[in-house]
């Protein structure tokens, strides 16, 4: 399937450019990457944040905790890696990463790589934040595939940086439940859609 897929299009890479930017962005912290695995190598195929290895690297799969995440074919977090004693002399703990959080891009082929968020802090990190990552690397997975099967490709986001409503209402729900837990008060939230009536997305909080 990677044999397939020209991860250079620049159409495909300029949304990937995107996300990275955009996921580090919403939560805050650290450094965001999308990884494959390719000859026994990790390939950064995009990435944003100074720390990350930048787009174009290629580096020992011993060396990445996204390496973890292909090889099990499921989710890894790691809120501090100190405390957790069989990845506390990983190679990247090593390096200095503390918090990771990967996902993987799960094709009806297999794992083809992983949607990854690195710092050198440590994090509590929420179920929601994880299903939100999960959410982004299913929509990768499958445009990758479509790219591979030479097909048109569906549009994972309108454009850049645009969600879908599917993405949206996720979003917006675990923005509200990290607002509160932050102590913050939501008393109501609305997502006007074009060509569509004001919809109550969710109400949080009663103050």
């Amino acid at each position: 399937l990677l044999a397939a897929v020209d991860f250079s299009n620049p159409d495909f890479h300029e949304r990937l450019e995107a996300l990275v930017v955009w996921i580090a962005g919403f939560y805050g912290y650290g450094m965001a990457s999308v990884d494959v695995l390719k000859a026994g190598k990790v390939h950064v195929v995009c990435a944003h944040g100074a720390q990350f290895p930048k787009t174009g690297t290629v580096v020992a799969k011993d060396l990445s905790f996204s390496t973890d995440v292909i090889a099990a074919g499921s989710s890894l977090l790691l809120g501090d890696t100190k405390l957790q004693t069989s990845f506390a002399e990983h190679p990247a703990a090593r390096q200095g990463y503390r918090f990771y959080a990967g996902v993987p891009l799960m094709t009806s082929k297999g794992v083809i790589g992983a949607l990854s968020l690195g710092d050198h802090e440590p994090h509590i990190f929420h179920g929601d934040d994880i299903t939100i990552l999960q959410h982004i690397a299913l929509g990768i997975a499958r445009h990758t595939e479509v790219l591979a099967a030479g097909k048109p490709v569906p549009v994972l986001f309108d454009q850049p940086g645009l969600f879908g409503r599917d993405t949206l209402q996720l979003l917006l729900s675990t923005a509200l439940r990290r607002a509160t837990r932050d102590g913050g008060a939501i008393e109501l939230a609305l997502i006007q859609l074009a060509n569509d009536d004001s919809r109550t997305a969710r109400k949080c909080a009663d103050t």
